[in-house]
């Protein structure tokens, strides 16, 4: 329970830049939607929106936040976004960071 005055933190988001290529990026944006949906309050589930994009010389960089609880689902949907596009992706990109480690 919140005492009076009390501060806390009420949640964590984790923001990620995504480099993809350019003829992928509305595919992504799509994708990411369905897989991250967001419950409105007078509505039914509606697909999540990108934070935005913008171009980079080997794509373009592609913005979203996640909550920290959805970090490893967020690796998870991009390596099959990734296997289903044909697009490599580094190992490394794919693992959860422990920030507590």
């Amino acid at each position: 329970m919140i005492e009076d005055n009390e501060v806390i933190i009420y949640s964590k988001q984790l923001k990620l830049d995504v480099v993809i290529p350019k003829d992928k990026v509305w595919d992504f944006a799509l994708a990411f939607g369905e897989a991250f949906k967001v419950k409105e309050i007078h509505s039914s589930e509606e697909p999540k929106a990108i934070d935005g994009y913008y171009s980079h010389p080997f794509g373009y960089h592609v913005q979203v936040t996640v909550h920290i609880s959805e970090e490893q689902k967020f690796y998870k949907f991009l390596a099959e976004f990734c296997r289903k596009e044909g697009l490599p992706v580094r190992e490394e990109d794919l693992k959860v960071i422990n920030p507590f480690a």
